[in-house]
């Protein structure tokens, strides 16, 4: 018989679990990737900032690497299988190389970060570029903001404490699954003024932040940014099942402002949770001020904020319940929505015969100047079967640029979208002109303008800005 003198020990092993952070970051490589893009006016870029580099940017310079950058190709395009078509299922590289950017300590750490994600020979052409921007924009917003950057980066990481228990909450009311050790990144560049505009734009888990570094409550300012940016996130990465539900939740409603209501359901709730209930938890009293510059995503965050508010405080998640009163407060909030065009351009498919990159960021950059458009997609050619695809069944509304080839196009149009006939059956063109008209069984609305050529598009948009809504009895607008 074995005996033993010595006790069992027992020995416990504690797994240290990550902990959910919230990190704060400085990256030159990212201040200029996204220079480049503020100097196309890309959506999410700040006007104030643009203004600034045209200014102090040598012209030769500035106009050098403005053409070389928007002549090298950095979007390529993946879809998300299985997720519904009104949320982003069109994904792109250019996400992946603001991620890249993000986390880069210099061009050489970049290089090695996107190698695989553009061919060779467009990386190496992004990295020449890069590299012979640096200089100017290590001398004329890095070097003399570094100061301003360290500190705000050293305040906001002292506010982390009190935000983190807000993200928790939200993760839950969007049913978003995170994981603990996927950090938060706030990516922070300098816009060298006292007052302007700044922008934010999240990608992945990283928000690229831009603030005025001599405004006096730019950390009061950036910690609601932050958070209103966070929600935006939360609502990308919904799971599969919840986007699919909540997609469903919409389609069930019979009102005929379900799809305003949920194409602007994205930025309405992150303005109730960022600059309202955030607001409120952090500074002790809820702002009674403007949240948001857009009227439409203003008033409907702040009639969407007491439902946001119990369902936060409640560690309730986004149900069928919540969609149905979002429906009603948006539809009692602007009962002339349906017929705006300020409202309907907001989220707009955009079919134009012109493919070069270069032009059609103007033509994007031409409607922008008339009207607020948060999102939207370009598709070319017009008589494409992928245009006339989503023509049929995309959301949001259709803006038909017909500016060569009229008869041929506005054919195959005909032959191809039903609703349509109605008004371009025995169409004769004697002049530019802008016929609009609203599918009764979609309820898709269709703007096709009829230009003589590309430089009439600003007439065009004035002509939709002076009638300010859409007429059902008239569906012809005559640009001057």
């Amino acid at each position: 018989m074995l005996r033993f003198s010595s006790p069992f020990v027992f020995i416990l092993l504690t797994l240290a679990l990550p902990a959910q952070t919230i990190e704060v970051k400085l990256s030159p490589v990212m201040g200029m990737l996204n220079l480049l893009e503020t100097l196309q006016g890309a959506t999410g870029t700040s006007v104030t900032l643009r203004k600034q580099a045209e200014q102090q940017l040598p012209d030769e310079v500035r106009a050098t690497l403005l053409n070389d950058y928007q002549q090298l190709r950095t979007e390529y395009q993946f879809i998300r299988e299985g997720y519904p078509s009104a949320r982003k299922v069109i994904l792109s590289t250019r996400k992946l190389l603001m991620l890249a950017a993000a986390q880069a300590t210099d061009l050489t750490d970049f290089q090695t970060r996107i190698t695989g994600i553009l061919p060779n020979q467009d990386m190496i052409s992004l990295i020449d570029i890069l590299g012979r921007l640096e200089p100017y924009y290590q001398k004329l917003f890095w070097n003399p903001n570094h100061e301003s950057l360290a500190s705000l980066q050293k305040q906001m990481t002292e506010e982390i404490p009190d935000i983190l228990p807000l993200f928790k909450k939200a993760k839950t009311f969007y049913g978003t699954p995170w994981p603990a050790s996927l950090p938060f990144i706030v990516n922070l560049y300098p816009i060298p003024a006292l007052e302007g505009h700044t922008a934010a734009t999240p990608y992945g888990n990283v928000l690229v932040c831009g603030y005025l570094t001599r405004h006096p409550q730019a950390l009061e300012q950036l910690k609601g940014i932050v958070i209103h940016e966070m929600c935006h996130i939360l609502y990308e990465e919904q799971t599969q099942a919840m986007q699919n539900d909540l997609d469903d939740w919409f389609k069930k409603d019979d009102s005929p402002f379900r799809p305003f209501a949920y194409s602007y359901l994205d930025e309405g709730l992150a303005t109730a949770i960022g600059n309202g209930w955030g607001e409120e938890i952090l500074n002790g009293k809820l702002d009674t001020g403007q949240w948001y510059d857009d009227p439409y995503i203003d008033t409907y965050a702040k009639s969407l904020y007491p439902e946001v508010k119990s369902y936060l405080d409640h560690h309730r998640t986004i149900d069928q319940s919540f969609v149905v009163k979002a429906v009603a407060a948006f539809a009692k909030s602007f009962p002339d929505a349906l017929f705006s065009f300020e409202n309907l351009l907001n989220e707009v498919n955009i079919y134009t015969e012109e493919e070069d990159p270069v032009r059609i960021q103007q033509i994007i950059t031409t409607i922008r100047t008339s009207f607020t458009v948060r999102n939207s997609w370009v598709s070319s050619p017009i008589a494409s079967d992928q245009s006339l695809e989503r023509m049929k069944n995309g959301p949001a509304t259709h803006l038909i640029l017909v500016d060569r080839n009229h008869q041929a196009i506005l054919s195959k149009i005909n032959q191809n979208i039903e609703s349509l006939r109605t008004v371009l059956n025995g169409l004769r063109i004697s002049g530019e002109t802008i016929i609009t008209h609203v599918d009764a069984d979609t309820g898709n609305t269709y703007i096709i303008c009829i230009l003589f050529n590309e430089e009439s598009l600003p007439r065009a948009m004035e002509a939709l800005q002076a009638a300010k809504n859409l007429d059902l009895n008239q569906s012809v607008i005559p640009i001057k």
